[in-house]
C-alpha cells in the first residue's frame, strides 16, 4: 500500500503509476489516498492523481520506485542428503533484501547475505527428490527457474 498525500483529493477518479492505474483503497481522505500500486517493472515512475477537475502535474516529489524481486541463478552444491544440514551458496541478483529461503515448502535456516549476488543457507531436511530454491523478501519472491533446483539424495 502507498499513501499519496495532497489536497483536494476527494474527487479522485484514479491514481496513475506511470501509465497504469493503481487501486484506491478504503480509508482514503481529502488529503491522503491509500493506493495499491499496480504491478510494474523495476524502475522509477511518476505518480499522478486524476480527478474530475484534471490531472496533477509531474513534480520531483511524486516519484515511486519499483524494486525488482530477487532472482536465483545458481545453487551450489545442488545436491545434498535428505537429512539436510548442507551449507548451500545461492547466487543471483537483488539478494540483499532476502529475508527467507525455501527449499520446496521447507524454510532454510542460517540465511546469511554475503553480497547483492550471493547468500549462504543451511539446507533443511526434506524428502528425497528435486525441489526449487526460492528466495523471498519485501519486494517479492524469486521465480522458479531450472537453475534453482536442489536435489535431495537418500541418506
Amino acid at each position: 500500500m502507498v499513501v499519496v498525500r495532497g489536497t483536494n483529493l476527494t474527487y479522485t477518479t484514479k491514481v496513475l503509476f506511470g501509465t497504469t492505474a493503481g487501486k484506491v483503497l478504503t480509508g482514503s481522505t481529502s488529503t491522503a489516498l491509500r493506493v495499491a500500486a499496480p504491478p510494474h517493472a523495476a524502475g522509477v515512475v511518476d505518480v499522478r492523481v486524476v480527478t474530475s477537475y484534471g490531472t496533477s502535474r509531474i513534480v520531483t516529489g511524486d516519484q515511486f520506485t519499483y524494486v525488482a524481486p530477487p532472482t536465483v541463478t545458481g545453487v551450489a552444491p545442488d545436491t545434498g542428503p535428505s537429512s539436510g544440514g548442507t551449507t548451500v551458496t545461492i547466487t543471483g541478483s537483488d539478494l540483499s533484501s532476502v529475508t527467507s529461503v525455501r527449499f520446496g515448502d521447507v524454510i532454510a535456516s542460517n540465511v546469511e547475505i554475503v553480497s547483492p549476488t550471493s547468500l549462504t543457507v543451511t539446507a533443511p531436511a526434506h524428502a528425497f527428490g528435486a525441489v526449487d530454491v526460492i528466495a523471498a523478501g519485501p519486494y517479492g519472491s524469486s521465480a522458479m527457474e531450472p537453475a534453482d533446483v536442489y536435489h535431495y539424495d537418500v541418506g
